[in-house]
C-alpha cells in the first residue's frame, strides 16, 4: 500500500494547507472493508475512549450502546465503558452514524496507510472510521484543527464545504460559529476517491442510499507556534523573567508601558541565547503525546497470554483492597460491576476460582475483563494454584 498523494508534484506548493484537493479513484486498496468492522468488534474490547455514536448531527448518550454494568473505570476525569456491539448495531440500523476512533490500533492496512502519509508529510497521523447509514447526517458542520486525508471505502458521502474563516487553527483555539450560507464546494466521494481538506475549511457530511464507510487519517500538525512555545517555555525559566513586576507598573500605564518593553528585550535576548537543541526534544515530546501506540493485540491474543483456565484461581492484586463498591490501591479506584466485587468478597479474601468470576460477568465481555484488571494490577493470578 501506497501514499497515493505521492504522484501529485504540486501537492505541497499548490495545496498543502491551502485548499482541498480530490483524486478520484487514487486508492486501489481501501484501508478498510465492513469485514474489518467485524473483526474490530469480534477480536478486540472497544470502549466509550474509543466509538462515538452521532444522529443527525448529535452524540447519544453512551448508555444505549454500552454493556449494562461493567465500567472499568479507574476513578480519573471520564469512565470508559464497554461497548455492546449489537445494542451498537441496533443503534446503527435506528439511523446512528458511529465513529471509530484511533483504528490503526486495530487495523492493520489503515496502519499502513497512516505510516504512508506520515512519512510523506513527516507529521503525526492518526486514522479514524465513520460508518454511517444510508440517508444520514453524520457530525454537524463544523471544522477540523488537523488536516484530513479521507480515503471513501464503501458506499458514497456528499461533502458540503465552505471557504475558511480563520486560517491554520491550532487545537486550542475556538472561533464563532459561521453564519448560515450555501457551501462553497459540494464533493461527492466513491469508493477509491481521496480527499484532502486542510484544516479549518468548515464542512457538513452526508450519505447517499447505501452504508458508507470513509477512513479520516488525522495530521497532529506540529506548528510553528507549538515551536514559539516551546522556546519560550525554555527562556522562561530565567530568574529575571519569573521576577514580579513593579509595584508602580501595577499603579501607572506609562510605569507598565516600560517594564512591558524591558521584559520583551530580556525575553529576546534569552531566545537569541537559546540552544536550538533544547527546543527540538521540546519539538519531539509534542510528537511522541501523538504517536501511534504499538498496535493492539487481539482479545484472544490476549486471553491466550494469560491463558485463564476454570481451575485457575484469581487473588486481589498487590496493595489492592475491596470496599464495598470498587477496588482501591492508595488513591485510585476501580469499578468492576457489583456481582464481580461480590463474589470478591463472599471468599474472604481467598483466592476465587476463575469459573465463578467469569460467572459474574456478562458473557460476551468476561474473559477480556478479566485480562484487563489482571493485566493493570488489580487481580492476580495465584501461583499456588492451577
Amino acid at each position: 500500500m501506497t501514499n497515493p498523494l505521492a504522484g501529485v508534484a504540486d501537492f505541497f506548493p499548490a495545496y498543502w494547507e491551502q485548499k482541498p484537493l480530490l483524486l478520484s479513484g487514487a486508492v486501489s486498496a481501501v484501508p478498510m472493508t465492513l469485514d474489518d468492522v467485524d473483526r474490530m468488534f469480534a477480536d478486540h474490547l472497544l470502549t466509550t475512549s474509543t466509538v462515538r455514536a452521532t444522529k443527525d448531527g448529535r452524540d447519544i448518550d453512551t448508555s444505549r450502546f454500552t454493556v449494562d454494568d461493567t465500567s472499568l473505570a479507574v476513578r480519573r476525569p471520564e469512565s470508559l465503558t464497554v461497548i455492546d456491539p449489537d445494542r451498537l448495531m441496533g443503534e446503527f440500523q435506528r439511523g446512528t452514524s458511529i465513529g471509530f476512533q484511533r483504528i490503526d490500533e486495530f487495523v492493520p492496512n489503515a496502519a499502513q496507510m497512516a505510516q504512508d502519509f506520515e512519512r510523506f508529510v513527516g507529521h503525526p497521523v492518526r486514522a479514524s472510521a465513520y460508518l454511517t447509514p444510508p440517508r444520514a447526517v453524520g457530525l454537524a458542520r463544523h471544522y477540523d484543527v488537523s488536516d484530513v486525508f479521507v480515503v471513501q471505502c464503501v458506499g458514497s458521502k456528499r461533502w458540503q464545504i465552505w471557504e475558511r474563516d480563520f486560517p491554520r487553527p491550532l487545537p486550542d483555539e475556538i472561533f464563532p460559529r459561521a453564519k448560515e450560507s450555501e457551501p462553497d464546494r459540494v464533493i461527492d466521494l466513491h469508493p477509491g476517491d481521496l480527499l484532502y481538506l486542510p484544516r479549518g475549511w468548515r464542512h457538513s457530511v452526508s450519505t447517499g442510499s447505501e452504508i458508507s464507510l470513509a477512513v479520516s487519517f488525522n495530521m497532529r500538525t506540529v506548528a510553528r507556534a507549538h515551536v514559539a512555545r516551546v522556546a519560550q517555555q525554555a527562556v522562561s525559566d530565567d530568574e529575571q523573567l519569573r521576577a514580579a513586576l513593579a509595584p508602580e507598573a501595577m499603579l501607572d500605564d506609562e510605569a507598565l508601558v516600560a517594564e512591558i518593553k524591558d521584559t520583551v528585550a530580556q525575553l529576546i535576548a534569552g531566545l537569541e541565547a537559546l540552544d536550538p537543541r533544547v527546543v527540538v526534544d521540546g519539538v519531539h515530546d509534542l510528537v511522541h503525546e501523538v504517536r501511534r501506540p504499538t498496535p493492539s493485540v487481539t482479545m484472544q491474543e490476549a486471553i491466550d497470554a494469560i491463558g485463564f483456565a476454570d481451575e485457575d484461581r484469581i487473588a486481589l492484586g498487590t496493595d489492592v483492597e475491596l470496599h464495598a463498591d470498587e477496588l482501591r490501591r492508595g488513591l485510585v479506584g476501580a469499578t468492576p460491576p457489583a456481582p464481580f466485587l461480590d463474589a470478591l468478597r463472599r471468599s474472604g479474601g481467598a483466592p476465587v476460582p476463575v469459573a465463578e468470576l467469569r460467572g459474574a460477568l456478562p458473557a460476551p465481555v468476561a474473559d477480556a475483563m478479566l485480562k484487563k484488571l489482571v493485566a493493570k494490577g488489580w487481580l492476580r493470578k495465584d501461583p499456588g494454584h492451577r
